[in-house]
């Protein structure tokens, strides 16, 4: 018997043993868990604890976190065509130190929550609306995303807000007026920036887009690549930094070259047609403000995971060696995992 299979519920175990807790949700009941809604598991869960939640058919509605917990899915496109999508509707988060990684948000983020939360980690999801952070807010990492907007609170009452490797599908990133820095993303068939101002704007590639916006003052761009007019020619909209803003190195009016793009629907992020990894011969290619490459690819957190997997072990082979185990036997099996980034 052999079987390819996530370590999900097998890593669960794994680690119960460990300080913090492991909790298991399913709401299908052909992949059994300990509870077969979310809120119920962070209803039992302590701070500090992680709650695992499987890729089904089913949305799992709305999600208010009121405590510090990790929550797990398994991604919003998982590269394992036979596991389902871990979906969500709104996402408000009530609490600090909260991580979120590998759900697929069809509505907003911090939508209802108009309060305050510091040391909030969000990778590696789907978020088909706008990523809310509000006011007096700190210490956020928004990573390996795929995003329609984050939107901040009009204010320079945030602190420490990173926007690292996300991909930006339409509109992208407004209402901060300080202390957000935006570094390594891919920007697509979006409006360009809302209200942003002395915001620290490096190593991100606007394709088909505007890069240059008078709603942008006092920002620095460093390192970035535009191109609003793919296979047209320069654009104005490609002149960094533009207004009141400084910076240096960036590359104007120039094509990326992507390693597959096609360019006919080169807005659709999930077209499996596109690879936006960089040529070895892109003006892009190790031309980062750190040496390495320009775009969601590159930095210090790159996008590994296309599709929102989380970096568990994935057991690739499975096999029961004793098929049948008489009353008081043991079962035994053997197990061979892969490491995934």
């Amino acid at each position: 018997m052999k079987k390819h299979i996530y370590l999900f519920a097998l890593l669960a175990i794994t680690v119960m043993t460990s300080k913090a807790n492991v909790l298991t949700v399913s709401n299908d009941s052909k992949k059994p868990a300990t509870y077969t809604t979310i809120s119920a598991a962070m209803t039992a869960a302590n701070v500090g604890d992680t709650i695992f939640v499987s890729g089904t058919a089913t949305d799992y509605g709305n999600v208010n976190v009121k405590k510090g917990l990790t929550l797990i899915g398994q991604g919003h496109h998982p590269a394992n065509v036979n596991v389902p999508p871990t979906t969500i509707d709104y996402l408000d988060i009530y609490a600090d130190n909260v991580t979120v990684i590998g759900f697929n948000i069809t509505q907003n983020v911090n939508y209802n929550s108009l309060v305050k939360s510091s040391n909030i980690d969000i990778e590696r999801c789907y978020v088909a609306y706008t990523m809310y952070v509000r006011d007096s807010s700190t210490n956020w990492i928004i990573a390996n995303n795929f995003l329609y907007r984050v939107g901040g609170p009009s204010s320079d009452a945030v602190s420490n807000i990173l926007i690292l490797n996300n991909v930006f599908f339409h509109f992208s990133i407004a209402g901060f007026t300080g202390n957000v820095t935006i570094k390594n993303n891919l920007f697509l068939n979006t409006t360009s920036f809302g209200t942003l101002s002395s915001a620290t704007i490096s190593n991100n590639i606007f394709y088909g887009t505007q890069a240059v916006s008078n709603s942008v003052d006092k920002s620095v761009f460093k390192n970035n690549i535009a191109l609003e007019k793919p296979g047209s020619g320069a654009s104005s909209y490609d002149s960094l930094p533009g207004g009141t803003n400084t910076g240096s190195g960036n590359f104007i009016s120039k094509d990326p070259s992507f390693l597959k793009v096609d360019v006919t629907d080169r807005y659709n992020p999930f077209n499996v047609n596109n690879d936006y990894h960089l040529k070895s011969s892109s003006v892009g290619h190790n031309a980062g403000t750190d040496g390495t490459d320009v775009g969601p690819f590159g930095g210090s957190k790159p996008l590994t995971s296309y599709g929102g997997d989380p970096a568990l072990p994935l057991i690739t082979d499975f096999d029961i060696i004793n098929v049948i185990v008489p009353q008081g036997g043991t079962l035994k099996f053997s197990v061979k995992a892969k490491k995934q980034q």
